[in-house]
């Protein structure tokens, strides 16, 4: 078995579509306002308070969209 040819542009790209419609989703203007009081979550007002939440899904959305190119290319030899 061989390793799957990966286009690591496109992992990026999709890493970084995934952010960019997070950003979206979750702004107070979409859902963000419902969502928070779904969860019980309040803003805290600091920036801070984000960086690690954001550097986490980065590399999630890193690792999904890896882990989907790659079963794509042995899919589809």
């Amino acid at each position: 078995m061989h390793a799957p040819s990966i286009n690591y542009i496109a992992v990026i790209l999709a890493t970084l579509s995934s952010m960019v419609i997070g950003s979206i989703w979750y702004t107070p203007k979409v859902f963000g306002n419902y969502w928070m009081k779904l969860s019980g979550v309040t803003p805290s007002g600091k920036a801070s308070d984000a960086v690690r939440p954001i550097i986490l899904t980065v590399i999630v959305s890193f690792i999904t969209a890896w882990v989907i190119a790659g079963a794509a290319a042995l899919s589809f030899p």
